[in-house]
């Protein structure tokens, strides 16, 4: 549940709702976005990795329901 947290969203909610907000999230913090120092950076791309983790755990969640059918 606190994948679901991290990405500011109810806990099983709709995958469709974790999609929408995984791809507005990236688009704000991917790191090409954030290229201007590199400390910027390097926040950049640990913010996308742990928006990342949190995503494909829940993805995963999902295809092991959807498997259990």
């Amino acid at each position: 549940m606190e994948a679901y947290r991290y990405l500011g969203l109810a806990p099983f909610c709709p995958f469709s709702e974790v999609k929408s907000r995984y791809k507005e999230l990236q688009k704000k913090h991917h790191p090409d976005r954030h290229a201007s120092s590199p400390e910027d950076l390097k926040k950049a791309n640990a913010l996308s990795a742990r928006i990342n983790a949190a995503y494909q755990l829940i993805e995963a969640w999902e295809e092991a329901k959807r498997s259990h059918r």
